[in-house]
C-alpha cells in the first residue's frame, strides 16, 4: 500500500464554515498486492495511483477529518515510518488577523513519524521534527552532515 499524504482545502468545495481556517493532510491510498507489484506492468500501477488521487474529493476529505477527530490522529505503528511534508503546505504564506505565522511544528510527536517544515522566513531552509531515542540522535546528526 502507498501512503501519501494530500493536501485538504485542495479537496474541500465550499469551505465556508465559521471559525474554519488553515489546512490538514488527509492521507489518500493507492493499493496492490505484492502479486500485481510483481507480475503487472508500470502502466497498470501508475493507474492504481491515479484512482487513488481520483477519489480525493469533497466526501473523502471531510470523511478524513471526521476519522481522524475520532481517532485522534493517524496511529504510528511500532517499527514504521510516515514522513510528512508540511513545507509544501504553504502555512508561511497564510495570513492572520495579528500577521504571518512565524512558526509552525506538531504538537504531539510519535517515534517513526517525521515532519519536514519549512525553515526560517525566507532562508530556503528545511526543519526537521522527529522523535529519536537518545541514543540515536548523535548518530542521526552524523548521517545528516554525511
Amino acid at each position: 500500500m502507498l501512503k501519501k499524504d494530500v493536501e485538504g482545502k485542495k479537496g474541500l468545495t465550499n469551505v465556508k464554515l465559521l471559525f474554519y481556517f488553515g489546512n490538514a493532510l488527509v492521507p489518500g491510498f493507492a493499493r496492490a498486492s505484492v502479486r500485481e507489484l510483481k507480475d503487472k506492468d508500470d502502466s497498470y500501477l501508475v493507474r492504481k495511483v491515479q484512482e487513488g488521487v481520483e477519489r480525493f474529493d469533497d466526501e473523502y476529505v471531510r470523511s478524513g477529518i471526521d476519522w481522524l477527530e475520532v481517532h485522534r490522529g493517524v496511529a504510528c505503528k511500532e517499527n514504521s515510518f510516515s514522513l510528512v511534508a508540511w513545507f509544501r503546505l504553504g502555512l508561511e504564506e497564510d495570513e492572520f488577523s495579528w500577521g504571518k505565522l512565524k512558526y509552525a511544528t506538531p504538537v504531539l510527536l510519535k517515534p517513526g513519524l517525521v515532519f519536514l517544515l519549512p525553515g526560517l522566513e525566507g532562508d530556503g531552509g528545511l526543519n526537521i521534527c522527529l522523535d529519536l531515542p537518545d541514543d540515536q540522535v548523535d548518530e542521526f546528526h552524523r548521517l545528516l552532515m554525511e
